[in-house]
């Protein structure tokens, strides 16, 4: 079975219940769309316990952005700090050299999109925020894209935004070059997109928008709400909190 995830912020105990939930097992594939780390408290752990388990692929958010631009010039330590990062740098510094490294590596090799994943028929656009501007066939890597790209990608809302995106030109060229595609993506909780589902207690509900091909499953884990996850093998929904 193939599941995404995303925006698990430091929440480990919400992370490995879900993956007691969906019954992950080495027969599966998990893909991560970004933003393990930072506001909970447990981001260096999610990160080693990603690092450990083999099938599941991790894309990077802008947090784990934040991360490797601060840690490369610390003039840039600042934004990371605002948007919460001060706990993960202090659990990372902690660690021995050598297993900063790893981390440090293993992140900077991660993928940026993968445009063109096909499971039961059907062909998902993976993303952490929004999609490349141009089309491609294979997936693209942070250490190959370029500071704009990275910045579109991992900033940018937009498709996810709060109010509906007016599509240019170059936005129904794009799309139809990638007809049938579903666009999936976090970044932005379910209960701040336009087309958000929200279900008791304001946790978020991984929602459909544009018509069904975006699908965004940022369920609001951040700020102490639902962990999404989405099976899409038959698009069955889980959660834990």
């Amino acid at each position: 079975m193939v599941y995404v995830m995303s925006d698990l912020h430091g929440q480990y105990k919400r992370f490995d219940k879900m993956l007691k939930k969906i019954n992950f097992s080495s027969d599966d594939t998990l893909y991560i769309l970004g933003d393990a780390i930072d506001r909970g408290s447990d981001s260096i752990k999610i990160i080693q316990t990603i690092m450990e388990l083999k099938n599941i692929i991790f894309l990077i958010g802008n947090h784990e952005h934040m991360m490797l631009e601060s840690l490369q010039d610390n003039s840039k330590m600042n934004l990371w700090f605002i948007n919460k990062g001060f706990d993960t740098y202090k659990q990372f510094i902690s660690l021995p050299k050598n297993i900063q490294y790893d981390i440090y590596d293993y992140l900077y090799s991660r993928i940026l999109v993968i445009p063109n994943l096909k499971v039961s028929n059907q062909h998902y656009y993976l993303t952490h925020s929004s999609p490349l501007k141009y089309h491609i066939n294979f997936p693209k890597y942070y250490a190959d894209a370029s500071d704009e790209e990275k910045h579109f990608v991992l900033w940018e809302r937009y498709f996810n935004s709060k109010v509906k995106h007016t599509l240019t030109a170059s936005d129904i060229d794009l799309i139809n070059m990638y007809k049938g595609h579903i666009l999936v993506c976090g970044h932005t909780k379910t209960q701040s997109v336009f087309f958000g589902n929200i279900g008791k207690n304001n946790n978020g509900r991984i929602s459909y928008g544009y018509h069904g091909h975006v699908i965004d499953i940022d369920c609001g884990c951040a700020s102490n709400k639902n962990l999404g996850c989405i099976r899409l093998d038959d698009k069955k929904t889980y959660y834990t909190f």
